[in-house]
């Protein structure tokens, strides 16, 4: 099965190399997998690139396999390949080796852009958390407010569409009165 919005991996060229050099460096260790009991750096997570228009990522260390949702055939992920995401596109990622990539989001004229999206790195949880979420530096995780929430934590900073904002008081829901 083929889909027209599949992944495209190649070897990386110097050109992209060096285009990624000021990209973000995302590391498999220090990312929250589903599969609980993996050894660190490794196991499996699912991933939806619905929010951007293209993802490109130059793979520096590591090796993955992608499953495509739509049952298309496994995509191999090695140390330096370029590959890029198509919106629509969504996968289950297997980590085989811990894995170090520089990545960017990029619009439909190929101008690089900020990500337009956030999901939560709560064990299971990986809601939309865009426009509210806490960014925890020590592992680099974003949490949506009823994960930070629920763990009781403190210290994250508070994010409004991926920007510091100041934290807004919960707002009080109207008790219905009886007349």
């Amino acid at each position: 099965m083929s889909s027209a919005t599949t992944a495209s991996v190649s070897p990386a060229t110097l050109i992209q190399k060096e285009a990624a050099a000021d990209w973000d460096i995302w590391e498999s260790s220090n990312h929250t997998f589903d599969t609980p009991g993996s050894a660190p750096g490794l196991g499996k997570f699912f991933f939806d690139y619905a929010d951007n228009y293209e993802e490109r990522v130059v793979v520096l260390e590591g090796s993955a396999l992608l499953h495509p949702s739509d049952g298309g055939d496994a995509i191999s992920l090695n140390a330096g390949d370029a590959v890029s995401f198509p919106q629509g596109f969504s996968c289950t990622w297997e980590v085989l080796e811990p894995m170090r990539k520089q990545y960017a989001y990029f619009d439909r004229e190929g101008n690089k852009t900020v990500s337009n999206a956030i999901a939560c790195d709560g064990e299971g949880c990986g809601v939309d958390c865009w426009e509210e979420s806490y960014f925890l530096e020590e592992g680099g995780l974003d949490l949506c407010v009823s994960c930070y929430e629920k763990r009781g934590l403190t210290g994250g900073e508070y994010q409004r569409e991926g920007t510091a904002a100041e934290v807004l008081p919960p707002s009080k829901k109207k008790q219905k009165t009886r007349a």
